[in-house]
């Protein structure tokens, strides 16, 4: 992603207890400043880089924008071009995930109009915000919360100085990307948290991250964020929970890291970042370096061309299923996920078929996965909202190993179930991140 803190300015002010819509004369990160004053970014980024110790390698770019020309930036940003667009479309179509009226690059860009601050290009190697530059380099802010929302993107800059945020995405599946940005979002998040902290109250760095966890999770952004999020409100649920994730359980994960070793522990995370959306869910599991089951990409039917593939992840797979059930039942049937590949496949007349291919931890969590898959098939919500998806779900299991289809009739033979099933994947050892020495050692 070209594009980091979707909701940085949304959740910092949640993070720090602000009450609901009212203005603000100092800034939460620091109450002997005033909010709307300049902001000195070279002082805050030295004092972040101290604080993590990331020593800062090169000066950092900040262009502050009029809101205009910001909303531009974004819309500039990378997505990888035609195909790229082609390829998410076709996903969001066959889940039955979009908005009618709308593509899912321009409902993700009302959103981000709506929501966004600053961000961090990690290509062009500037951090963006709204607001005007002033002497000395300072920030002139336009909105509550920027000196929150630098000291954030100033941790993204650091972080891609330090371990390159382009080689992070570089040839990730999608689950993996996802990954990589929860503990990109949660170090940042934590990061400006502690700085918070030791300006603030006295409230450690463990109680703002877990009553500002609880509190989101009780409330909704839109009620608690002094800002509105009426395209949130409104976007696909699978849309809001990729914004949300590398916030939320991004936050959960790094508070976790962080206890193990403070931010020595933590910059040896970022050199080995989760891998999956699992190990994000279950810590436990990046601990022991459960890896992703490498699976060979579901063969097109006879007489079509792949349009799109991937990987779902525990993450994405929760979320389909939660169209036809409730959301604790989809997260347990998406529980205990060992791998995955799906492709998307269209014949000549463009009629979409899904092929799915999973493999999980063990019989029982492969038979949940199998039920909840198998409702899809009777379930009027999970109908997709385009006339050239096909509406039939055909599953089959084999032990460990779960095919999924969906598509017209002829696609859903069981044959090709069993080509899906028949495709190879071979399980890899665990490797755990801080297996070489102890994590108190430090980096």
């Amino acid at each position: 992603m070209s594009v980091r803190a979707w909701l940085a300015l949304a959740l910092s002010l949640a993070a720090n207890g602000l009450p609901d819509c009212l203005p603000l004369t100092t800034d939460p990160t620091n109450p002997g400043v005033r909010s709307l004053d300049p902001i000195d970014v070279k002082a805050l980024s030295e004092r972040i880089a101290k604080l993590h110790r990331l020593p800062i390698q090169e000066p950092i770019e900040i262009q502050a924008l009029s809101d205009e020309d910001f909303h531009l930036r974004l819309l500039a940003r990378d997505r990888g071009g035609r195909s790229a667009r082609r390829a998410r479309g076709a996903f969001w179509q066959t889940f039955g995930l979009s908005v009618v009226d709308r593509s899912p690059d321009a409902t993700e860009d009302r959103v981000l109009e709506e929501q966004v601050t600053g961000f961090y290009d990690h290509h062009a190697k500037v951090l963006f915000v709204r607001g005007s530059m002033g002497s000395d380099g300072q920030v002139v802010p336009r909105y509550l919360g920027t000196r929150l929302v630098l000291a954030h993107e100033i941790v993204h800059a650091l972080q891609d100085q330090h371990f390159d945020l382009t080689h992070y995405y570089q040839d990730c599946t999608d689950d993996e990307g996802l990954a990589h940005e929860a503990l990109l979002e949660g170090d940042a998040v934590l990061t400006s948290n502690a700085l918070a902290a030791i300006d603030g109250d006295g409230t450690s760095l463990r109680e703002r991250i877990a009553n500002w966890l609880r509190d989101l999770s009780r409330r909704t952004v839109a009620e608690r964020a002094a800002v509105p999020a009426v395209e949130l409100r409104q976007a696909p649920l699978l849309l809001q929970r990729r914004i949300l994730f590398p916030y939320l359980e991004g936050a959960a994960f790094a508070l976790r890291v962080y206890e193990i070793g403070g931010f020595d522990i933590m910059n040896r995370a970022l050199a080995r970042p989760p891998r999956s959306t699992e190990q994000v869910l279950h810590f436990d599991k990046y601990l022991a370096g459960e890896q992703p089951v490498p699976m060979a990409w579901p063969r097109p039917l006879m007489g079509s061309q792949v349009v799109s593939e991937g990987r779902m992840g525990e993450l994405q797979t929760g979320v389909i299923l939660s169209k036809c059930l409730s959301q604790e039942d989809a997260e347990r049937a998406a529980s205990g996920w060992g791998g995955d590949v799906w492709a998307i496949v269209a014949d000549s007349s463009g009629q979409t078929t899904l092929l799915w291919s999973t493999v999980w931890d063990d019989e029982t969590a492969a038979a949940r996965f199998e039920h909840a898959a198998a409702d899809r098939g009777s379930c009027p919500a999970a109908e997709p909202l385009f006339a050239d998806v096909g509406r039939q779900v055909a599953v089959l299991r084999d032990g460990l190993r779960v095919a999924y289809v969906q598509g017209p009739p002829e696609a859903t033979k069981e044959s090709n179930l069993r080509d899906v099933l028949s495709m190879p994947y071979d399980p890899v050892a665990p490797d755990p991140p801080f297996a070489s020495r102890s994590p108190s050692a430090g980096r």
